[in-house]
């Protein structure tokens, strides 16, 4: 899988394009486990650059206590009080461009593709009672 990066011909901004639910992972260094779904545990990391994330065939939820100053959510910003919920749909654009800092967060974030949202036998509740049950 190849996650793309470049500038976008429009406003000349540097994006990392989400294609697949596992593209935000591959980025910045967490664990994959599933093609459609994939759940990243930021406390889990070390510190990570920012991206400005252009959604493609993906849907994701952030859920966080800190998140960068002067990040966008569509169109413009977002409030980075503490305790955020950020929800994104295909198409949106959210995170802060790479200006080469790197920082901790602290909460997790969800990414699924339209696929895994259409099919009820895929639903997430279903694939983590199957891990669950793969656990024991």
């Amino acid at each position: 899988m190849t996650i793309f990066v470049g500038k976008s011909a429009r406003d000349m901004k540097d994006y990392l394009y989400l294609n697949h639910a596992n593209d935000y992972a591959q980025s910045v260094g967490a664990e994959t486990h599933h093609p459609m779904v994939n759940v990243v545990h930021f406390d889990e990391l070390g510190p990570i650059a920012h991206t400005l994330n252009k959604m493609g065939d993906v849907y994701a939820f952030f859920v966080q206590d800190n998140f960068p100053e002067g990040g966008r959510y569509g169109m413009g910003g977002y409030d980075t009080s503490k305790g955020s919920l950020v929800a994104v749909s295909p198409g949106q654009i959210v995170g802060k461009e790479d200006d080469g800092t790197r920082e901790v967060y602290h909460g997790w974030t969800l990414h699924f593709t339209r696929f895994f949202k259409k099919h009820a036998g895929l639903l997430p509740s279903n694939y983590i009672a199957s891990l669950k049950m793969k656990e024991k």
